[in-house]
């Protein structure tokens, strides 16, 4: 790998892209800062939920209840925003992506403290974020997010 392939790979995970790359790609991947916003509250409420409902390691230790519990997390979720009429797939690549974030990141760590809570919504925050600078890599990911909840999250009435 030559030098210059080395520099972009590492600026592809540490630059920050400047306003005018951040709005350029917005505007040519159609985002819709509405969107953004909810997709943020969809994904935010769904952190607390399971923060606030989880019953410990010692009660939910096996896969199968961890699944359980995350399933009656995302239907509470969803059935919350229904009332507010936003109305949400309930199956489909967006509910197994999240399942298998929190599976890793939560579940499955021995640690569930108020600090690894706190950085996983603030992940999500800067996921979703207008405001906070991001790296290519960073924007990616977002977009590729963006474009999986877009397709399971029909228009609110």
């Amino acid at each position: 790998m030559s030098r210059e392939s080395i520099g972009r790979f590492i600026e592809y995970f540490s630059k920050p892209l400047n306003n005018e790359q951040l709005i350029y790609l917005n505007t040519i991947n159609k985002v819709i800062p509405e969107k953004i916003e909810l997709y943020n509250d969809f994904i935010v409420s769904l952190c607390y939920l399971i923060y606030d409902t989880y019953l410990g390691d010692d009660v939910m230790s096996e896969e199968n209840e961890q699944i359980s519990h995350f399933n009656w997390c995302w239907n509470k979720n969803i059935e919350n925003f229904e009332k507010e009429h936003i109305f949400i797939n309930r199956k489909g690549e967006h509910y197994y992506y999240y399942q298998n974030y929190f599976l890793e990141m939560f579940y499955c760590n021995q640690d569930k403290s108020k600090v690894l809570f706190g950085k996983i919504v603030e992940f999500w925050v800067n996921t979703f974020s207008l405001i906070k600078n991001k790296t290519k890599s960073e924007y990616d990911m977002f977009i590729e997010v963006y474009r999986l909840m877009c397709k399971y999250f029909p228009k609110a009435s």
